[in-house]
């Protein structure tokens, strides 16, 4: 039967607008064979199904399942190979071990039960599937190395939960700024408010908010991990104030910007803030699996199979 539909309905290939659309074409093609009568058969096809219909087996209760399941590992290109060819997931998935569902029509790529790339599927060999948006953080990520948005005086926000990378990221943007000569500091927010209010308490203030009003890039760390005073968040809003469009903050957060009164207190200062920090700014949104997480499970994986 596969080899009389084959040689039937799929010779040529036939052309159709979706895997639906290819259906119908072939059940179409099936119902009309029903009017013809084979050789040494006094009936059509039809009337000679009607005749052995009684005497096939019922269809299963349960529905035949056409899912394929596989795994693999992301490579380096932030590609998985399934089946000769390779699809795109996020460049921050890179190294990860991913399931992966095969439907007739489509590939779906899982990391756990957190679907991370969907794809038409592709019955080709070594073919490329890619997501263009998939790698948008990582062009980014090349392009802020080079340091134009300090000299644009942009602003850059990594947000995620803890185990992302952001502070790591943040660190390695402000090493490559040092190499193209911008001035930068790295500061934790918390010690940057405690900072501020010594700093008020000595008179000394005025002063500390112009030496961190001429670098050219700030580098913040941690902003929301420790709620900070209505004073703390008064001296923070200014410091933010004084850079805006004079020079680059970068910014690691766990918060969404929803919930960056949680930090600054009053609605309307942080309303204010936000829009003069995410103007023209670079928003990353760092959602993939905690690397520390991803680390643990490894080397626990490893301290058990020494120990068998």
């Amino acid at each position: 039967m596969v080899s009389f539909s084959r040689r039937n309905y799929m010779v040529p290939v036939p052309a159709a607008d979706s895997l639906a659309d290819l259906n119908e074409k072939i059940l179409r093609q099936c119902v009309s064979y029903g009017n013809h009568k084979m050789a040494s058969r006094d009936r059509n096809v039809s009337a000679l199904y009607e005749e052995e219909k009684e005497h096939l087996l019922a269809l299963p209760e349960t529905v035949f399942s056409n899912l394929q399941a596989s795994s693999g590992r992301v490579d380096k290109y932030a590609m998985v190979i399934v089946n000769k060819n390779r699809y795109s997931v996020q460049s921050g998935y890179a190294g990860y071990r991913v399931k992966v569902l095969l439907h007739a029509d489509r590939v779906d790529i899982f990391t756990g039960t957190k679907k991370i790339a969907k794809h038409e599927r592709s019955y080709g060999n070594n073919k490329w599937i890619l997501d263009p948006d998939h790698y948008l953080d990582l062009r980014l990520f090349r392009d802020l190395v080079g340091g134009s948005y300090i000299k644009e005086r942009r602003n850059v926000i990594f947000l995620g939960l803890s185990g992302r990378g952001k502070t790591h990221m943040a660190e390695g943007l402000g090493s490559e700024a040092c190499k193209n000569k911008y001035r930068n500091r790295f500061a934790t927010c918390y010690g940057l408010v405690n900072e501020l209010i010594e700093a008020r308490q000595e008179r000394g203030l005025q002063r500390l908010l112009q030496r961190y009003a001429r670098y050219d890039l700030l580098i913040l760390d941690e902003l929301g991990y420790i709620p900070f005073s209505k004073e703390g968040s008064e001296l923070l809003f200014q410091v933010l104030a004084e850079r805006h469009e004079r020079g680059s903050v970068m910014i690691t957060t766990n918060l969404g910007f929803a919930d960056w009164t949680q930090v600054f207190g009053d609605p309307v200062m942080t309303a204010t803030l936000l829009d003069r920090i995410t103007h023209k700014a670079h928003i990353i949104n760092c959602d993939w699996d905690s690397y520390r997480l991803k680390q643990s499970i490894m080397e626990k994986g490893k301290r058990g199979r020494k120990d068998t």
